[in-house]
């Protein structure tokens, strides 16, 4: 029997499981400060960012470089900043999601108008170097976030206007294949694709401008449906929690976004979190992280201050602030989601603000 749900979500590049902080006291922390746009080539504007399991941190500007086409860079754990490659339009213009699989490649995907649409791989190799290799380039494409399941095949989603309107698939070594047609607009696919535990692929379906609805599909490996109650549109993000049940950030009788979590189990639907607005925070970023004890972490607009603030949620529905940005001169407040290593400490990055104004990447270290 099928069950169906409805979601939509602000879609970024990167989810993890991570272990539940108990003792949560955090210290903030900026580990780098991006130049501004009118002061050189160097990369400013970050986009995406990920950590690996020694706290290295790998992201994405949308601009920067000779080309002004954006960069992929690395910050290590001991704050090395390095350039790992720098677009020129032809590869890729305005790189905006990044991911990483086991063997340490990355992967990421760039689209702006009047450029094609790209999916890239940075093979890593001896001494922290990364050869780069081109997997798809497409008019009119507009690859999303990817997500790499164990076998290295790549999936995402592609809201473009190159006629398909699908979640596509790279198999390993392999080519570009869509493995799910929306049918056209206004029905499009949006956000990342989830690799579940038991190896389906689920994504969400966004269906604006049809009864202000959309779904998450098992697109793959499976048939589950699920559907909310409320109506929402707009574009999606989905995480999971150890026990492989599905999350997302949903809009839509609540102006401000809600979480709901889906039980692969039972298929039942409930309501996490609704956001309030004000010092309870609305229009939280993508991407969230959930832990092994199910409570949500992540970045919404507003609070008490109104820079936006770091929050957690546990299960029973309360909300936590762990870090307000203050209203200063060198911060310009919350611009993105965030992303965890597996010792809780949270990472995240602002588009302006910092000793540049070219935006910063901080940290906020777990005090155990």
């Amino acid at each position: 029997m099928k069950k169906e749900f409805s979601l939509l979500a602000l879609a970024l590049v990167s989810f993890g499981l991570c272990l539940p902080a108990s003792a949560q006291t955090y210290t903030y922390s900026t580990l780098y400060n991006f130049e501004n746009v009118n002061q050189g080539i160097g990369p400013h504007g970050p986009s995406a960012l990920i950590v690996d399991a020694a706290g290295n941190l790998y992201g994405t500007t949308g601009s920067g470089g000779k080309e002004g086409a954006g960069t992929v860079y690395e910050l290590s754990a001991k704050g090395v900043f390095t350039v790992l490659h720098v677009f020129n339009g032809t590869d890729g213009y305005y790189p905006q999601h990044l991911t990483r699989d086991s063997q340490g490649n990355l992967y990421g995907s760039a689209w702006q108008v009047g450029y094609p649409g790209t999916v890239f791989k940075m093979v890593k190799g001896s001494g922290g170097h990364y050869t780069f290799a081109m997997l798809y380039s497409a008019a009119y494409s507009e690859p999303g976030s990817l997500t790499v399941d164990s076998s290295g095949n790549i999936y995402g989603t592609d809201p473009g206007n190159r006629g398909c309107l699908c979640v596509f698939e790279i198999s390993a070594g392999g080519q570009w294949q869509d493995i799910y047609a929306t049918g056209g607009q206004p029905t499009y696919p949006v956000g990342n694709v989830l690799i579940g535990q038991s190896g389906g692929a689920y994504a969400s379906i966004d269906y604006e401008g049809i009864a202000s609805s959309g779904d998450v599909i098992e697109v793959q490996g499976g048939d589950q449906f699920f559907s909310l109650p409320i109506e929402v549109s707009g574009t999606g993000y989905l995480g999971q929690d150890a026990a492989g049940n599905i999350y997302g950030l949903a809009w839509g009788d609540n102006p401000y976004g809600l979480f709901v979590k889906m039980d692969v189990s039972t298929g039942t639907v409930s309501t996490v979190y609704n956001f309030a607005g004000g010092a309870s925070g609305d229009a939280p970023f993508a991407p969230f992280v959930v832990d092994t004890a199910g409570n949500i972490y992540g970045v919404a607009q507003g609070g008490v201050v109104g820079k936006g603030f770091v929050f957690k949620i546990t299960p029973q529905g309360q909300e936590r602030v762990l870090y307000a940005f203050p209203r200063d001169n060198n911060t310009n407040g919350a611009s993105s989601g965030i992303v965890m290593d597996g010792a809780g400490n949270i990472y995240g990055y602002t588009t302006l603000g910092g000793t540049d104004n070219g935006g910063t990447i901080y940290k906020l270290t777990l005090e155990k």
